[in-house]
């Protein structure tokens, strides 16, 4: 189980915000762990579309590495 802090920062640094509710923490908080709840989070359609520049300036940086 994780610590309703941990989901609270979750929040914040990842998505800039609080949740939107009490329902919302308590189910991530019956995550295995949290590297689990930071997996779901980051693959979340908000966090990619927030990130998006970001993301997209990663993967040309660093995707022709892969060959």
């Amino acid at each position: 189980m994780v610590k309703r802090e941990n989901i609270l920062d979750c929040y914040r640094f990842l998505l800039d915000r609080l949740p939107e509710n009490d329902d919302v923490v308590d189910a991530k908080c019956q995550a295995a762990t949290l590297e689990d709840v930071v997996a779901d989070m980051v693959v979340s359609p908000e966090f990619l579309n927030r990130h998006k520049v970001a993301i997209a300036q990663y993967l040309l940086a660093h995707g022709s590495r892969s060959k």
